[in-house]
């Protein structure tokens, strides 16, 4: 327990405690995430990945991760953040897109063109069109 509390300041540890195993047996070990330092976002984002079924635990951690960046930050990142929002049960990813563009005009409107990227993308398969 003394290691655990030791080791949640070093954001670098975290891929070794939270993984795909942890999360699929529900391990005790995400309950350390609310007090685990953040990490980078490209760290974070990995979170965001199928493996990890959107658990809610670690959404909540990737978007605290996500909030001590400010939105023009993790613009780069916005294609990620969108496809998130499939496995965005809670609602947590959407949640924070939108604070953040309320923060942010050009957050938003890199969200807004995203979104209608997605909308497009989402018509053409349900048509069976290739994409243009």
């Amino acid at each position: 327990q003394t290691h655990i509390l030791e080791l949640r300041t070093i954001p670098e540890a975290l891929p070794f405690f939270i993984t795909p195993k942890a999360v699929d047996e529900n391990s005790a070990l995400l309950q350390q995430l609310p007090h685990w330092a953040p990490c980078s976002v490209t760290q974070a984002l990995e979170f965001f990945t199928s493996p990890y079924k959107g658990h809610p635990r670690v959404m909540a951690y990737v978007l605290r991760v996500m909030e001590t960046y400010p939105p023009e930050t993790v613009t780069f990142f916005m294609p990620q953040l969108v496809q998130s929002l499939r496995y965005d049960d809670g609602k947590l990813v959407e949640g924070y897109l939108l604070g953040a563009a309320r923060r942010s005009n050009i957050f938003a409107h890199i969200l807004i063109w995203h979104l209608q990227g997605e909308c497009e993308e989402d018509d053409n398969e349900k048509e069976g069109a290739a994409p243009k």
